[in-house]
């Protein structure tokens, strides 16, 4: 598992951020932007589609891991946003394997879960609108 996805604020702030872009695509889909279009076409959903998707992501999770090392929700919305995020990252490509030598000591020994990790420029929502939009891969498509 990706480090960065047993985070919760992280977890949390990619919900927030894929309902406010699957909203945004609602509304150029209405509009009639070209790409949007072709893409709702290629993946046969409607406007209707994406809002109910963003307004179920933009639903408070459930849950929450407050104080925990690893975050994994019980919230069956986040839970399934963290899967498909884990696997849209890996299929792009992006994971990293983490440079460990000896036995950790400090902040490497409180977490020992996994060596994967997003490289430092995907670690934000902003960042992550570097992927293509809408294409294989793409954590943004991901519900």
């Amino acid at each position: 598992m990706i480090r960065d996805l047993l985070d919760e604020s992280f977890v949390l702030r990619q919900r927030q951020f894929l309902a406010n872009r699957l909203a945004a695509e609602a509304d150029l889909l209405e509009k009639g932007r070209p790409a949007s279009v072709e893409h709702a076409e290629e993946y046969e959903v409607t406007a209707d589609d994406l809002r109910a998707a963003a307004a179920l992501l933009a639903e408070p999770a459930i849950d929450t891991g407050k104080d925990t090392l690893v975050y994994i929700p019980s919230d069956p919305v986040t839970c399934l946003l963290q899967a498909c995020l884990e696997e849209s990252y890996h299929a792009a490509g992006v994971v990293q394997r983490a440079a460990v030598s000896g036995l950790a000591r400090g902040a490497a020994a409180t977490d020992p879960v996994t060596d994967l990790r997003l490289p430092p420029s995907l670690r934000t929502p902003a960042d992550i609108s570097a992927l293509v939009a809408f294409e294989e891969g793409d954590p943004r498509y991901a519900s």
